[in-house]
């Protein structure tokens, strides 16, 4: 059996700088397809992560051929992971809004998604993206998510949070376990 097909979204917060980590954990079991937002491209060069995927997408018109992305990246995947996400893209998939080709790619997708948000706890608390996380799970996706140390990027202060990045070896068991959720909140 051959590997499985992944879509990887990556938005930008600061855990999109270990994103070569995790694609290193999953292309053993999956084909992996990049879409990196344009914030997502402040702290992770498409350069950086091309050789070691399928292809990586920054905007609707990445592909200069007669494909419309947002329809076919969704086509045949088996896994649709959001890592990391941000607070501002949670509240586009809450709110069913879409201006680039991560936010259309979900609103063409209609099979759970994975989602790794990551930020701080006064961000991750703040009722207004509670409420969004709320949503979404309501939409039937799959947040995870774990409590961890990191540091605070305003004051380089070590802190903890619920919305950390799960390890890369806890993501892998988690995305063949269809339906377990990390996420306590």
């Amino acid at each position: 059996m051959g590997k499985k097909k992944m879509l990887l979204g990556v938005t930008g917060t600061i855990g999109a700088i270990n994103l070569p980590q995790f694609i290193y954990t999953l292309r053993d079991e999956y084909d992996i397809d990049v879409i990196l937002t344009e914030n997502a491209q402040r702290f992770l060069s498409p350069r950086a992560i091309r050789p070691f995927v399928q292809g990586v997408y920054e905007n609707v018109f990445s592909d200069c051929s007669s494909k419309i992305l947002h329809v076919e990246l969704v086509n045949e995947i088996d896994r649709f992971l959001i890592l990391p996400i941000s607070a501002a893209t949670l509240s586009k998939i809450a709110n069913g809004a879409a201006n680039d080709l991560l936010s259309l790619s979900v609103l063409n997708y209609s099979e759970a998604i994975y989602i790794a948000p990551n930020m701080n706890n006064e961000m991750w608390n703040n009722p207004a993206v509670q409420k969004n996380v709320k949503i979404i799970k309501e939409f039937g996706h799959i947040f995870v998510n774990t409590t961890s140390l990191g540091i605070k990027a305003s004051s380089g202060e070590i802190v903890q949070t619920e919305a950390g990045l799960p390890d890369p070896d806890e993501l892998l068991k988690l995305l063949s376990e269809k339906g377990t959720v990390l996420s306590k909140s």
